[in-house]
């Protein structure tokens, strides 16, 4: 028990967030810094300029926050429509933000305030503040532009359409919510420097009682908990223990989402101390409405309608939401199946009068690849047929780092002679010469092949089609 103490005293209280595993063998290399040179390098071969990726991670945030307002609990449609409204409103000034340590954006002062990112001031250290505007823009973080986009973008909506069902009341009396409280001010008021909000005088909770920092931190925590649902922990504090040893952490690589998924889905009754309350998984409540509905038919007589109405009433107002959440998530599964169906018919060649192929659009390529990305995550987590071949789709390489590293270990065949006369069979480059695809699946040249699967998604709708491709 000590050893697990002091084990969490040195991760969170000291920022220590890997263990120290010693070294291999009787060699100097770290087990830690070659396993963070490996997902260092595996990262920037998926990750850098990966434009799809960065479409991906909004249009399945925004499925997850479409479930959740279905429930209407700490928001609703109306809510979640508002919150992308501001969003934009303040997007283009944050952009023109980018590498600037003064930031005077609500929004970004908004996510200061409440610790939106959740990394306890981290982003403060990683400012740079000796250096340039220029020199902190124009780095290697450029190949990684846009990658938090889809993360910043849904946990802002998330934080906005919460606060909007937080009612306060302003100095007038007038009923308004927590996100209308704030107002900009300033450190130095003359020279318009070091932008904070601050509380706008005689705004209270709506009993007229006023609003404490354990309301915020209330808050906060809620907004926390909420985006550790919907899109996965990534933030340092409460990623999971096994992510400080080297084999975790190569491990749980770009599938930091699946333990929150699957419990916000399946886990059982458990209390969630950021939300401060009982909650169980969504799938897991539709689950024993239908096996008590199954039970009062065969012990009551009763007809499938009759069953179905009496347990529904037996439910909890919180049990209910559940029910509405499953119910959404199959909708969306199910008008993504037909969707894709659909655009895959576009992509089907057709042949006119004239013997002319009809050229698929670029756009229509586009809704196709995201329609099969989104029903492959879908389809991952809910209880359908479907369910065990699309979780293959994502899980089929037990660690997601070890394919980059067989790719540039490839690299030693285009020493080979006869790889640039023999041709590949099948897949992608059929037809092509084995050194053609051994040169293309090159790390660097693969981080350039995100751009180009942008611009022509061709062989990545093929990919989701058939895994085998």
């Amino acid at each position: 028990m000590q050893e697990a103490f002091n084990d969490f005293m040195t991760m969170h209280f000291y920022g220590h967030t890997r263990a120290d595993e010693g070294n291999f063998g009787n060699t100097k290399l770290s087990k830690q810094k070659v396993v963070g040179m490996l997902n260092s390098f595996a990262s920037l071969q998926q990750m850098a300029f990966n434009i799809p990726q960065r479409i991906s991670n909004v249009t399945v945030g925004l499925s997850s926050v479409a479930i959740e307002s279905a429930a209407k609990g700490f928001f609703n449609a109306a809510d979640v429509s508002a919150a992308i409204k501001e969003y934009l409103k303040y997007s283009p000034d944050r952009l023109f933000e980018s590498g600037s340590t003064d930031q005077d954006n609500y929004i970004s002062l908004w996510r200061d305030r409440f610790d939106i990112s959740q990394d306890n001031g981290r982003e403060f250290k990683r400012k740079k503040y000796g250096k340039s505007r220029f020199k902190r823009t124009a780095n290697g973080g450029i190949l990684y532009a846009g990658l938090t986009v889809g993360e910043d973008f849904l946990s802002t909506v998330t934080s906005i359409a919460v606060a909007r069902n937080f009612k306060v009341k302003d100095a007038e009396g007038n009923v308004t919510n927590l996100y209308n409280a704030y107002e900009k001010a300033y450190k130095d008021p003359v020279n318009k420097s070091g932008a904070y909000l601050k509380l706008k005088d005689g705004y209270t909770k709506e009993d007229g009682s006023p609003i404490t920092q354990e309301d915020e931190y209330r808050f906060s925590k809620v907004c926390a908990g909420l985006s550790f649902d919907l899109q996965g922990i990534y933030n340092l504090n409460d990623r999971s223990a096994m992510q400080q040893y080297a084999g975790g952490s190569l491990l749980i690589m770009y599938r930091k989402w699946i333990a929150p998924a699957m419990k916000r889905r399946y886990a059982g009754v458990h209390y969630d101390i950021l939300r401060d309350e009982w909650e169980e998984g969504y799938w897991s409540t539709t689950g024993t409405f239908f096996l008590e509905t199954i039970k009062s038919m065969k012990e009551d007589s009763e007809s499938l309608l009759s069953a179905i109405r009496i347990n529904w009433d037996k439910m909890t107002d919180y049990e209910k939401s559940n029910m509405k959440k499953a119910a959404t998530e199959f909708a969306i599964l199910m008008g993504t199946v037909i969707a894709c169906a659909a655009l895959n018919l576009l992509s089907i060649p057709d042949f006119g009068d004239d013997d002319e192929e009809r050229e698929v659009t670029w756009i229509e390529k586009q809704f196709l690849y995201h329609a099969l990305r989104l029903r492959n995550e879908l389809g991952a987590q809910a209880p359908t047929p479907m369910m065990a071949q699309e979780a293959m789709k994502i899980l089929k390489s037990p660690i997601a780092a070890m394919r980059p590293l067989a790719q540039a270990a490839d690299t030693f065949n285009l020493l080979i002679p006869t790889n640039y006369i023999e041709k590949v069979k099948t897949g992608r480059y059929a037809g092509r010469t084995k050194a053609y695809k051994y040169f293309n699946d090159l790390p660097v040249i693969a981080m350039w092949k995100h751009i180009n699967n942008f611009i022509d998604p061709t062989s990545s709708i093929n990919y989701y089609k058939n895994p085998n491709f």
